[in-house]
């Protein structure tokens, strides 16, 4: 496929020193850049059809944050890995806007306003291979639209290209980031991280661990036929405090998910 470039809160921040870092659960720092919505980008509304909702895990499943997800195939939800604090596979777990259940209760996914449980079915952490991948499996399938089933884990957006990425819930007109070369990050608490993270800036304080990464490509090659593909999730926001700049991680989607997708494909 050809690329066709165009020029809540963080679950996960990181902080950055001298190429080691620390993880730290905290709202992004105050910034005088933010990243704009698609709608002032381009100077029209548009819908990129993003679903995203709160994603959590009910009490016995462990502790969990409150994190974005969003569908790939009718019984298959995506979100942030470390959303899940206490992961434990098969243990019930939600995604939709709101109610949160309430102690004790199964966890519900909202998808078209329609609630239905789920199960947490794979949980992989960031290792320098990839992960911080978190899949959900519904036991009732959902109605997935067609810009949902637009996903390529191979694209690799380069530096100075446009990604979009859902906000936080409830808004939906996508985030703009511009890409930008990696910075010398070596590791993170002796996590090393994966070679094809994207960093994107500037800052926003409504990127949210969790939530879809698009970027543009022609299945084709034709500008007519070019769509938004989910290529990735939000990570993380990082802080370097060398330089004081602030970056957000994206992190692609695991290579698998087209054979997640295609199993559970009608």
């Amino acid at each position: 496929m050809m690329k066709i470039s165009a020029s809540l809160r963080p679950s996960l921040r990181l902080f950055v020193v001298a190429g080691w870092g620390l993880f730290s659960m905290g709202c992004a720092a105050p910034s005088h850049v933010y990243a704009p919505r698609a709608s002032d980008y381009f100077g029209k509304p548009l819908d990129f059809g993003f679903v995203a909702g709160q994603v959590l895990g009910p009490p016995k499943s462990g502790d969990s944050e409150i994190c974005p997800g969003f569908p790939v195939a009718p019984h298959a939800v995506v979100t942030a890995a470390h959303c899940f604090k206490t992961p434990i596979v098969g243990a019930n777990a939600g995604f939709g806007f709101a109610p949160v259940p309430l102690p004790g209760t199964v966890a519900r996914i909202n998808c078209r306003d329609v609630w239905m449980a789920g199960r947490l079915q794979e949980h992989i952490p960031i290792d320098p291979q990839g992960g911080d991948f978190a899949l959900i499996q519904l036991y009732e399938g959902c109605a997935v639209s067609e810009w949902d089933r637009y996903v390529d884990p191979t694209l690799r957006p380069k530096p100075g290209e446009i990604v979009l990425v859902a906000p936080a819930f409830p808004a939906t007109d996508p985030l703009v980031f511009r890409v930008v070369e990696r910075p010398n990050w070596k590791e993170i608490r002796g996590i090393n991280l994966p070679n094809d993270i994207v960093v994107v800036q500037p800052s926003s304080p409504d990127f949210v661990s969790g939530s879809p990464a698009k970027m543009m490509v022609s299945p084709t090659g034709k500008a007519e036929d070019a769509r938004w593909y989910t290529f990735g999730l939000a990570c993380a926001s990082v802080t370097d405090t060398r330089t004081g700049e602030e970056y957000q991680v994206i992190m692609p989607l695991p290579q698998h998910i087209t054979e997640i997708i295609a199993a559970d494909t009608p």
